[in-house]
């Protein structure tokens, strides 16, 4: 699997930015810039995500599928490595880092996101290879997606880990601090404090009424697909579960939402 591995590490840096700039850019791909740049640069995800949405101009149901990739493959980096290395011939630190993302990104798909098909996370994944890399680097992603595929048995969390080993592995948090919250609060707690670091945030945002009502603008919200309901702390506020950023759609920029 020798394909993936960074020899030149300029040259793999670069990989990722290259692509896309003469075509319109999926969501995959732009969750895969922000990934990168996070884990090559130190970039902070938000406004690296903010930045690259910007630029590629997605609609909002891809702006949200490139939102919850990013943040869910940060959130649960941790377990998708660990998932990662039982299929990766040398490990995933040998990875470029782009290639690295892109896998995290795919088994967090397959093992976290039910509404996505398997099949068509595999081949999103190798279409992004082909175009990045070589045929080296697509055909290392395709072996070891669909490796794990064959085997989800190897997906799972194993039995016989300490607590505090357990609620690390699977909820991502280092070893060292669930430690410490057993210590202080129990098991129970601190698995609910790990449990709950890793729920999305949700969004408020606060109605223009001089320009639409609050019950109006929900209810075009709710028709667009958005996850939002009334604020129960303002009469001008709605919450916004889930549905992409609200600082990219016209509601913010037509002045009718303020984030």
């Amino acid at each position: 699997m020798s394909g993936g591995h960074s020899r030149q590490g300029g040259q793999g840096r670069e990989a990722g930015a290259r692509a896309g700039k003469t075509r319109n850019q999926t969501a995959r791909e732009v969750a895969l810039d922000v990934l990168t740049g996070v884990e090559q640069e130190g970039a902070y995800s938000n406004l690296e995500l903010n930045r690259r949405l910007q630029q590629a101009g997605l609609s909002a149901s891809d702006a949200g599928l490139a939102t919850e990739l990013v943040y869910g493959t940060v959130a649960r980096r941790n377990t998708l490595d660990y998932f990662l290395n039982k299929f990766v011939q040398k490990g995933t630190a040998k990875l470029q880092a782009w290639v690295r993302s892109l896998l995290r990104m795919s088994v967090y798909q397959i093992v976290y996101l039910d509404r996505i098909p398997d099949h068509a996370v595999v081949s999103e994944a190798v279409t992004i290879a082909k175009r990045r890399g070589h045929q080296g680097i697509s055909g290392m992603v395709n072996g070891v997606l669909r490796s794990m595929l064959r085997e989800p048995d190897k997906l799972r969390i194993p039995d016989g880990l300490s607590a505090e080993e357990r609620i690390a592995l699977e909820h991502s948090h280092p070893q060292w601090l669930v430690k410490r919250w057993i210590k202080q609060y129990g098991v129970d707690i601190a698995e609910a404090i790990c449990r709950a670091n890793n729920e999305p945030p949700a969004v408020s945002v606060r109605v223009n009424t001089t320009m639409t009502s609050r019950d109006q603008l929900l209810n075009e919200m709710i028709a667009k697909g958005v996850d939002a309901v009334p604020s129960a702390v303002s009469p001008y506020g709605i919450v916004v579960r889930s549905g992409g950023n609200m600082a990219l759609t016209s509601w913010y920029t037509d002045g009718l939402v303020v984030v």
